[in-house]
C-alpha cells in the first residue's frame, strides 16, 4: 500500500509548525498540571478553638492527620471567618461534649467530632488518591480534542483534492487508514515524550502498563476524531460537535467525579468509553482489577473506525 496520504500529511505538518506547537503545548501542559494536582499534599486544616474548648490547645491529638488547633473567639464573625477560609472549622464545648461547626465538609465535621468525643479517629471517605485514573481521564479528553485539530488535513483533502487522490487508485479503506495512522503517530509520539519526561519529575513511577495505556488511549482518540470528521462537513463543525461530546461524556462517565448512588448517572456511566478508561487507570492505581476495560475500549475503537469507513464510503459515492 502506497503511503501517499501519510507522507503528504507529515510534509504539511512539518511545514505548518503551529499544529505541532499546539499539540505539544497542550499535552505537556496537561501532563504537568495533572501530575502536580494528583501529587499535591493535603493542606493542614486550621481548626479554631474557642475558650470553652481551650484544653485542646495544650495537646496535639491528631497532628499527624494534618489538623492544627488555633485559639479563636467564637463570635459574630465566626461564619465570616469560615467563608473566607481563615478557619476550616470551629470547636466549642457544651454540656461536656465537643461541637464542631464547619462549612467545608460534613465528613470533616463528623470525623473531628467523633474523635474529640470518643477518641476514635476514622479516615474521611474518598480521600484515597487515584493518580492514574485522573491522569488517563484528562489525557483522553485532551487527545480526543487534539485529534479533531489534527484531522485538518483530512478536511483540506475534502475540498476537492480527495477526488484527485481517488483517481490515483487508492482505496477508500487505505485513504482513511492513512489519515488515521498519521493522527495516531503524532499523538502517540508527543504523549509518550510528555509522559516519560514529566511524570517522574513529580515522583510518579512509570510502568509498561501505563505507557501501553497511553498508546491505547491515543488510538481510541484518533478513531473518535476520524468518526467525527467523516460525520461533519467542516472543521468548525467537527470541533464544535466533538468538543461537546468529549466534555459531556467525560462528565457523565464518572471519570473525574464520584457518581452518586441511586441517580440516573449511575446507570448511564457504563455507556461511555471514558468510564472504562478511568477503570483502566484505577487498575494501574491498584484499586481495581477490571479486566473488562481493555475489551470495551478496543470495541469502541472498532465501532468508531467502522462508522468512519461507512460514512466516508457514502461521501465518496455521493
Amino acid at each position: 500500500m502506497k503511503l501517499l496520504i501519510f507522507k503528504s500529511n507529515m510534509t504539511r505538518f512539518i511545514k505548518e509548525p503551529a499544529y505541532l506547537l499546539i499539540t505539544a503545548i497542550v499535552l505537556i501542559a496537561m501532563t504537568a498540571a495533572t501530575a502536580f494536582a494528583v501529587t499535591m499534599k493535603t493542606p493542614t486544616a486550621e481548626i479554631g478553638v474557642t475558650a470553652s474548648a481551650a484544653k485542646l490547645l495544650k495537646v496535639t491529638p491528631i497532628k499527624s492527620q494534618k489538623i492544627e488547633f488555633t485559639q479563636a473567639t467564637h463570635n459574630q464573625n465566626a461564619y465570616q471567618n469560615l467563608i473566607l477560609g481563615k478557619y476550616d472549622a470551629y470547636v466549642t464545648k457544651r454540656n461536656g461534649s465537643y461541637q464542631v461547626t464547619t462549612i467545608r465538609s460534613s465528613a470533616l465535621e463528623k470525623q473531628l467530632s467523633t474523635y474529640l468525643n470518643t477518641g476514635v479517629y476514622t479516615k474521611q471517605p474518598g480521600v484515597k488518591t487515584h493518580t492514574f485514573k485522573i491522569f488517563l481521564s484528562i489525557l483522553v479528553m485532551s487527545t480526543m480534542m487534539l485529534s479533531l485539530i489534527l484531522y485538518k488535513f483530512y478536511f483540506d483533502d475534502c475540498d476537492g483534492m480527495d477526488q484527485r487522490i481517488y483517481l490515483s487508485g487508492i482505496s477508500n479503506r487505505a485513504y482513511l487508514f492513512q489519515h488515521f495512522a498519521f493522527n495516531v503517530f503524532v499523538l502517540i509520539c508527543i504523549s509518550l515524550v510528555a509522559t516519560i519526561s514529566i511524570l517522574p519529575l513529580f515522583g510518579i513511577k512509570l510502568s509498561v502498563g501505563l505507557l501501553a495505556a497511553v498508546v491505547l488511549i491515543n488510538i481510541f482518540s484518533s478513531a473518535f476524531g476520524l468518526m467525527i470528521a467523516t460525520l461533519t462537513r467542516t472543521k468548525q463543525g467537527a470541533m464544535g460537535i466533538g468538543t461537546i461530546l468529549t466534555v459531556l461524556t467525560l462528565m457523565l462517565s464518572g471519570g473525574l467525579f464520584t457518581v452518586k448512588k441511586g441517580t440516573l448517572q449511575e446507570t448511564l456511566q457504563y455507556f461511555f468509553p471514558q468510564h472504562y478508561i478511568a477503570d483502566l487507570g484505577k487498575s494501574l492505581d491498584g484499586s481495581s482489577k477490571d479486566s473488562l476495560a481493555l475489551g470495551v475500549i478496543a470495541l469502541y475503537t472498532i465501532i468508531f473506525m467502522s462508522m468512519a469507513w461507512l460514512l466516508q464510503k457514502k461521501r465518496r459515492l455521493a
